[in-house]
């Protein structure tokens, strides 16, 4: 019967099975070939070190030498691999002991620490081919000893990252989320703070104290739902009027990866659209041009990016937007 330490060892060996085929899963056409640059092993020659890895792996309980010969595609080679890691999790769980007093923490702190190294070089390639694997919390993810093949469960809790798109109204943000939305771009979601509902002032003075604990309040709430919530999508983006305070101060609770962009514009063109693009004259207000100044001062003291729409098209404020969300992919 294994023992605990052979019982941690077949599950890292589940964790490798789980974390290579995530680095693989929905890789573009051609990935197996990939290469950035001469002299890097490509992913299909990185799976067959891997495989090889764990091949030498096995030989240290039955003796004898391993050396895998080239596969024709990726899909060949991950399949090997698996097979591998299920025959040397099979030495493991008979007790087999390993050969020439190698002992099961050397196993670990050797080829099977390489191997896992690999796999997250797997990962890497995929960012450098522009397809990036999306992010989880691999704490929660669903590894099981006796699942070591290619089916492999998919994220049990995606790891969200968050973009704040925050900016004064007219400055054009609202706009570029939208559009970005219909960009359609994989896993990425976009969410708009005003969808909850905005009090009027005397119910944000009466159940808040004011309309700044109200912001505060619901900056809160979407920052909760959009970090343990609101769907599939791995980039969340968020458009709202809030303070950037606010956002580091409660985002800090969740522990989530976070971006904030403010969206910016000269007072003239905040006029020119909010009276004629939107036919909302009465927002053009010094109490407005006072907010963007102040959420102005406050994102040049964070050092957050900020996008000047001024004489920007509707396309280049989004082309601007979608480089921020690449930032967190």
């Amino acid at each position: 019967m294994p023992d605990e330490k052979s019982e941690l060892l077949r599950h890292y060996l589940a964790a490798l099975a789980y974390r290579t085929q995530k680095a693989v899963r929905d890789a573009p056409a051609g990935f197996g070939d990939f290469r950035p640059q001469n002299g890097v092993r490509s992913p299909a020659e990185l799976v067959r070190h891997m495989t090889s890895v764990l091949g030498y792996a096995g030989t240290l309980f039955t003796g004898g030498g391993y050396r895998p010969e080239p596969l024709p595609t990726l899909a060949a080679e991950v399949d090997r691999f698996h097979g591998m890691l299920e025959t040397l999790a099979g030495h493991i769980e008979r007790g087999t002991p390993p050969q020439g007093g190698v002992t099961l923490e050397r196993l670990l702190q050797g080829p099977l620490a390489d191997a896992m190294t690999h796999a997250g070089q797997l990962a890497l390639l995929r960012r450098l081919a522009g397809a990036p694997v999306p992010p989880e919390n691999f704490v929660f993810a669903d590894i099981d000893p006796g699942r070591l093949g290619p089916e492999q469960a998919k994220p049990a809790r995606p790891d969200p990252r968050l973009l704040f798109v925050i900016g004064a109204s007219g400055a054009g943000k609202t706009t570029a989320v939208r559009a970005l939305e219909r960009r359609a771009l994989p896993a990425v979601g976009c969410f708009y703070f005003d969808s909850i509902g905005v009090p009027s002032p005397e119910e944000m003075e009466r159940g808040w104290g004011s309309g700044e604990r109200w912001q505060e309040d619901a900056t809160r709430q979407w920052i909760e739902r959009l970090a343990r919530g609101a769907g599939p999508a791995a980039v969340r983006v968020l458009d709202g009027q809030t303070r950037p305070a606010f956002i580091s101060k409660h985002v800090a609770s969740v522990g989530a990866f976070y971006r904030i962009v403010l969206f910016d514009c000269r007072a003239a063109v905040r006029a020119t659209r909010l009276e004629q693009d939107r036919g909302q004259p009465e927002l053009v207000t010094e109490r407005m041009e006072s907010w963007a100044a102040f959420l102005r001062r406050e994102s040049q003291e964070l050092h957050l990016p900020i996008v000047d729409t001024s004489d920007l098209s509707v396309e280049a404020m989004t082309d601007a937007l979608q480089r921020e969300v690449e930032h967190l992919r």
